[in-house]
């Protein structure tokens, strides 16, 4: 009649109150445990400023574009149910939204073009209570020397230098075949 559910077990019986439970409002504790490159743990520091001592990643991130394959491990801790933790991620200048619900704790992007990067990830407890802010982890993919400005315009110099020097030969040469051409007139004239 009050409305609980009772439970009988080995032990005696337990009571369940469904007006005294109380919803789970202490956000997972999330955080990035790992970057992959190609699937394969790798030392990044070469890549980077520095390697981060508490969350052992990379800051500053900058990798060459054949390098753009990435799989970003994370973890989100609710000691409430952990088992129904929950995760949404997003790469801020890739992805428009974030990723559908899933209990993944890792996200892989592949043939990532040149360009600034933002991970984001954000995880939810049993209770669906989100992280306010997402954890961030920011990278940077470096373009390759034929894509970049200072390339083009070094291609486009040597196109038109080819294409003048091409011009000065064939003038030069319609020069002397018209120099030939007059003395072969010039002395059948005579």
């Amino acid at each position: 009649s009050r409305g609980n559910l009772w439970f009988g077990t080995i032990k005696g019986a337990s009571v369940y109150n469904p007006a005294a439970d109380k919803p789970n409002k202490k956000e997972p504790i999330t955080s990035i445990t790992g970057i992959r490159l190609f699937l394969e743990k790798t030392n990044l520091s070469k890549y980077s400023d520095s390697i981060n001592t508490y969350t052992d990643l990379p800051h500053k991130l900058k990798l060459p574009y054949n390098l753009n394959h990435l799989t970003f491990d994370f973890i989100g801790v609710s000691l409430t149910i952990p088992e129904k933790v929950k995760y949404q991620y997003k790469l801020k200048g890739f992805d428009q939204e974030w990723s559908p619900i899933s209990k993944e704790t890792f996200a892989t992007y592949s043939n990532l073009p040149p360009g600034s990067y933002v991970f984001m990830v954000r995880a939810s407890n049993n209770d669906m209570l989100w992280n306010q802010n997402p954890v961030t982890f920011s990278f940077k993919i470096t373009t390759p020397f034929w894509r970049t400005y200072w390339f083009f315009i070094f291609t486009s110099v040597c196109i038109a230098a080819a294409i003048y020097r091409y011009i000065k030969y064939r003038t030069k040469k319609l020069q002397k075949e018209k120099k030939l051409l007059e003395e072969k007139v010039e002395e059948r004239t005579s």
